[in-house]
């Protein structure tokens, strides 16, 4: 084994069970999954659906629907996600094609997931599935490009959660922001 090569037990709390990167994929496929959003919203950080619900509202603050309408509390109804709930229907519709503007590749399942743990701030990692299209994993040299799709992922009380699909921090508020972390 080369020094810079993760060990079995690095690699098993990285990517097994339980794992940011686990966390990640399960995220991806309850959304590419028959339930979409729906399934995958509940895995996704609350901070970053709100953010989400309220980049939306913000956006179309203008419309008959939600002029005049007190946003948090329309923010606070969205974010439940109830499958019921008129405004949320229309929410997922837009949300699930703002969030499914994944890469084809990652749809399809062609990817790999870097080993190399990415801590950015306390409890957040950024994750990044590669491009792989034949599943024969490789290693990275500095000449290579590869395509890579980000994942911050957060450490909660239930476990890792989507916090956004780049190394940014989702951050509330009128108008949301999304602060650039380092990677």
């Amino acid at each position: 084994m080369h020094e810079d090569e993760p060990t079995e037990a690095e690699l098993a709390s990285q990517l097994g069970p339980g794992s940011p990167a686990q966390a990640a994929i399960d995220w991806l496929n309850a959304l590419i999954g028959p339930d979409g959003l729906q399934a995958a919203w509940p895995l996704t950080d609350s901070d970053f659906q709100l953010a989400l619900v309220q980049d939306l509202l913000w956006s179309n603050r203008n419309h008959p629907t939600i002029a005049g309408s007190d946003l948090d509390m329309l923010a606070a109804e969205v974010v439940q996600g109830d499958p019921r709930d008129p405004l949320w229907i229309e929410f997922r519709s837009i949300l699930k094609e703002k969030l499914a503007a994944l890469p084809d590749w990652l749809v399809a399942g062609q990817y790999g997931i870097a080993s190399k743990p990415r801590p950015l701030i306390p409890q957040y990692e950024l994750i990044l599935l590669v491009y792989d299209p034949y599943g024969e994993g490789f290693t990275w040299q500095p000449e290579r490009i590869v395509r890579v799709q980000y994942f911050l992922m957060h450490a909660t009380a239930d476990g890792w959660r989507v916090a956004g699909l780049e190394s940014a921090l989702p951050v509330p508020g009128w108008p949301p922001r999304f602060e650039q972390l380092v990677a």
